[in-house]
């Protein structure tokens, strides 16, 4: 008989859970790791189908093929759950996950024997294993968050395993680039090996799946209570779904949300477009699917105190969405019939193309909404692991023999707007069917459920719960009550971590005002502006072969940064964020129209050099700005993840952005040359978008957290003051601390960018690696972020691990930086005088995996000086100007750094000074969390705020808050 497991509040007070390394049982780390398996299995799987007919050009095979693979999904599916209730979610995920790489290796074998027996056993296999699979996912999903944050949690479930998607739809554009895109191909083995890599990494990642009765939450409740099932017991239970009316009236919203993959796969992406275009519309697909479901995640956590309200607009905008988006499919599809297009649709086709992919574009939004909110109107209707794995069983059983149906549907060549049809009317059946279930079985109260139903599924512990939550709210009204005598009385003018206690936040509609929002505003900023700089500048040159005009431009550039870096704190003080941002955001389109201008007129320097200095100006503004937001708006407990949750967006700007020199370049091969004009007027665009959204930013004096309290006091300054203050900050201690790790943190760029990518690689190879150069820069911003809120209780604990975490991977790095130097001479040349591209196999790893490691070092070593800044006070004034000493200090360095490169100094000496300063940096930062960073996460040196504050009234000379 094995054990399994249900939700419910320990018997007695729980103590909040204590930190472990990483914090591994926890919610937030086991759904992070079921997102990463998704990422590498049915994430590579989707990118795989998204091609339309599984990367061959005859559908006939793969549409057989998911014929068994949906129709064995249909029936593992329901039984999913109960494999998951008997054995648990580490040994049904491996079970699972051992079919995806079988199923890529069947197409693999295809290209060679066109024989259609091993993809369509490989199919029925998958369909088997992905029922386990998604079984246990879906139980993992719902039942271990909490419940007021269940949105939330699908959200990033849904945003890491569409990431697989995206990048999984880079490997079929970059492996079948070069082939021509009039003629209808297969792909080729390369792509098929690459998606069996990933999906044998998602096998393994399985085995570090934790058992349910391990995960602990943060404020020390379990996820779960043992309880025990059996074959006959989950027999049962699984026969009563059929009979269940909240089952039946999800049964139209489950067949119906994989039924349209078959049309939108196969008959709009692999029906109009060419091979190569399909992988890139692939991309832009499934990150679309990370957008929608990370909106509609949030709104159904955030939008409305009341949880049905919520659950009812949730339905409501996705089917105002969904009628436009079907509506748009039907006007377009009513300009093709069946079959492939003679002259299929590529990416260079200008308007022609433009239509097409923003609808494909729409069907990825529309999807993950979909299944975000049929995932999160599921995990409303109990709170118990057991019957939801049962739930989602019937759900993912349901959806699998629809589209199992689809599959065949399409074989036998019904006529596409029949299939439009057919997809449009389910969706469109399914909104009332969801809204009346949200009516019905959906409760007001976040932790409530449907207990009379919920009794009849598990009469035996009714009673015991009903005690056991009349318990839980004794023990909490103690637990308040014991912190309301610990506080400290509020002073009349305090710093904001002194603010007395206030009721929680109202969620008002995405609840514009909260810092989540806010700092999440800032990331999108930061991704239309600094983070298309960034995918320039990443080129080598600003995307001229002569780099001499780019090395005068940013010398220009950050000299004015670092004179209006250290200022910007001042400015922001003075005109608050919106001004400032959207002063700083005006000087970047112009930076860019510099270099489309030298295009057409090489060797005038003038407008690019002038260029870079309004933008040095504009930069300081708009950094110190942005460090004032992303270390004063966050609770002081949380700064990491706020500052981690920036840094992917930020980043997330320059993954895209290396994509436009990438694919607006593709054709140049191996010859050396500028980009062209395209590739500028992309990156302007993106930067004109960004300006517009500084007009979206709220003053702090209304930012209010979640607690109720606000981010900040609101005080008065003057132009007289900020100078004094400002003047005071080349005396501070603290400042004079971080002057070296300042200086270093952007001097690499450099040799980074000049020197390793720009002197190694084709034009077309430096788009890619610039991609995965920021989207390394993703993930090390979120491992160290992680590790600096939730790996130790103490504070300067987390610190002194996180600089030396920092320091063991900068010295292998810059290790690996160095035996990579000694390859090549000093004038950037690669023995043989031939640029490396990416597909020149093993001559391509080893440097690109260096180029990667530079871009996770990076984010690791700037998250890391922001959370240390943001430790050393709570007041917004000050933290502003620290942001902008801090930026004005490293743009001082990044502007020496590009005369250093532009007078041809040894590439060995470059390298040699970088990893000096990285390496001065780490005892630095060490003594400074020992000296200034306090245990207490809302801890702040009151002493030194005084000092640089004398105006200020402080509670006591030797107290923290």
């Amino acid at each position: 008989m094995a054990v399994t497991e249900v939700e419910g509040p320990p018997p007695s007070e729980a103590p909040p859970a204590r930190r472990g390394l990483f914090r591994y049982n926890s919610p937030l780390a086991q759904v992070s790791l079921l997102g990463l398996i998704c990422f590498c299995c049915p994430g590579m799987f989707n990118a795989l189908s998204g091609l339309g007919g599984g990367g061959q050009v005859d559908n006939a095979t793969a549409d057989n093929a998911n014929t068994a693979l949906y129709a064995c999904f249909a029936v593992f599916g329901v039984l999913g759950g109960a494999a998951h209730n008997l054995l648990g979610p580490r040994v049904t995920l491996l079970i699972g996950a051992l079919t995806y790489p079988l199923y890529a290796g069947s197409f693999l074998y295809y290209n060679h024997h066109a024989s259609q027996a091993f993809p369509v056993t490989a199919g029925a296999l998958l369909g088997a294993g992905a029922g386990f699979l998604w079984a246990a996912q879906g139980a993992i999903m719902t039942s271990y968050p909490t419940p007021n944050r269940r949105g939330t949690y699908i959200s990033l479930f849904w945003c890491l395993f569409n990431l697989g998607g995206v990048l999984g739809g880079i490997l079929p554009f970059a492996f079948n680039y070069h082939r021509d895109p009039s003629k209808p191909a297969s792909v080729n083995d390369g792509t098929y090996i690459g998606f069996m890599a990933f999906m044998l990494a998602g096998a393994a990642l399985t085995v570090l799946v934790l058992p349910p009765s391990r995960i602990v939450r943060d404020d020390g409740t379990k996820a779960t209570r043992v309880t025990f099932s059996s074959p006959a017991t989950e027999g049962a239970e699984i026969l009563k779904l059929f009979a269940n009316w909240k089952m039946l009236l999800v049964l139209p919203a489950a067949w119906g949300s994989n039924f349209f993959y078959t049309y939108q796969f196969n008959n709009v992406n692999g029906a109009l477009f060419s091979l190569r275009t399909r992988g890139l519309n692939n991309v832009f697909y499934w990150a679309a699917q990370m957008v929608g479901s990370a909106g509609i995640g949030y709104f159904l956590d955030f939008g409305f105190a009341s949880r049905r309200k919520r659950g009812f607009f949730g339905v409501v905008i996705v089917a105002v969405l969904g009628t436009a988006i079907w509506g748009g499919g039907l006007a377009n599809q009513l300009k093709y019939n069946h079959g492939k297009l003679a002259d299929p649709i590529d990416f260079k086709d200008g308007r022609r193309y433009a239509g097409p992919f923003v609808l494909y574009f729409s069907y990825g939004l529309l999807d993950a909404m979909f299944q975000s909110l049929i995932y999160w109107i599921i995990g409303a209707l109990a709170n118990e692991s057991q019957i939801l794995s049962r739930y989602v069983g019937f759900y993912k059983g349901v959806q699998s023999a629809g589209a199992a149906v689809a599959w065949q549907v399409d074989l036998h060549k019904t006529p596409y707007m029949t299939q439009l049809a057919v997809n449009w009317g389910l969706m469109t059946f399914s909104y009332p069917l969801l809204a009346l279930l949200v009516f019905l079985a959906v409760k007001d109260e976040d932790s409530s459920v449907s207990s009379v139903e919920d009794g009849k599924e598990n009469a035996l512990h009714h009673q015991e719960k009903t005690c056991e939550k009349e318990e839980d709210i004794v023990n909490m009204c103690k637990i308040n009550v014991r912190k309301l005598k610990k506080r400290p009385k509020p002073e009349v003018d305090q710093a904001e971590g002194d603010s007395p206690p206030q009721p929680p936040a109202k969620p008002g509609l995405l609840r514009c005002n909260s810092p989540l929002a806010q700092v999440s505003l800032i990331g999108l900023v930061c991704f239309c502006l600094p983070g298309m700089y960034n995918a320039l500048n990443g080129l080598g040159g600003g995307g001229q072969v002569d780099h001499t005009v780019a090395d005068n431009a940013n010398t220009a550039l950050y000299a004015c940064f670092a004179v209006f870096g250290v200022l910007g704190g001042a400015v922001h003080n003075l005109l608050g964020p919106r001004t400032t941002l959207f002063l700083g955001s005006l000087t970047y389109p112009l930076y860019v129209a510099a270099f489309l201008n030298y295009n057409h007129r090489p060797g005038s320097q003038v407008f690019p050099i002038i260029a870079g200095a309004l933008l040095g100006v504009g930069a300081g503004f708009l950094w110190a700005a942005q460090g004032a937001i992303m270390t004063s708006y966050p609770p002081p407990n949380r700064r990491a993840t706020y500052i981690s949750l920036f840094w992917c967006i930020f980043s997330l700007g320059s993954v895209l952005g290396g994509l436009l020199p990438l694919s607006l370049n593709y054709r140049r091969g191996s010859k050396v040359a500028s980009v062209n004009d395209s590739t500028y007027i992309a990156f302007m665009s993106m930067m004109l978008v960004g300006v517009a959204l500084t007009l979206l930013f709220l003053p702090p004096h209304k930012i209010v957290r979640d607690d109720g309290s606000r981010t900040t006091m609101v005080t008065h300054s003057s132009a007289a003051t900020e100078a004094a203050e400002i003047l005071r900050l080349f005396a501070d201690w603290r400042m004079l601390l971080v002057l070296v790790p300042a200086w270093g943190s952007n001097f690499f760029y450099t040799y980074q960018f000049n020197n390793v990518n720009g002197a190694l690689f084709t034009l077309r190879t430096k788009g890619l690696n610039n991609v995965i150069y920021w989207g390394a820069q993703m993930l090390g911003s979120l491992g160290l972020g992680y590790l600096l809120d939730f790996a130790f209780p103490s504070r300067r604990k987390r610190g002194l691990v996180g600089v030396a975490v920092f320091a063991v991977l900068g010295t292998a790095i810059w290790g690996g930086g160095f035996a990579n130097q000694l390859r090549y001479t000093d004038d950037g040349k690669w023995p043989g005088d031939r640029l490396i591209d990416f597909k020149d196999g093993r001559r391509y790893a080893g440097p690109f995996l260096l180029y990667c490691s530079y871009g996770l070092l990076d984010a690791m070593f700037q998250s890391l000086i922001y959370w240390i800044l943001g430790a050393l006070t709570n007041d917004a004034q000050i933290l502003s100007r620290y942001a902008g000493f801090y930026k004005g200090v490293q743009s001082a360095g990044a502007a020496v750094s590009w005369q250093v490169d532009f007078h041809k100094t040894p590439l060995m000496t470059q390298l040699v000074v970088n990893w000096v300063l990285i390496t001065v940096s780490y005892p630095l930062l060490a003594l400074l969390v020992f000296l200034a960073v306090k245990d207490e996460d809302s801890s702040v040196s009151s002493i030194e705020d005084g000092k640089d504050n004398k105006g200020r009234k402080l509670s006591a000379p030797t107290s923290f808050h």
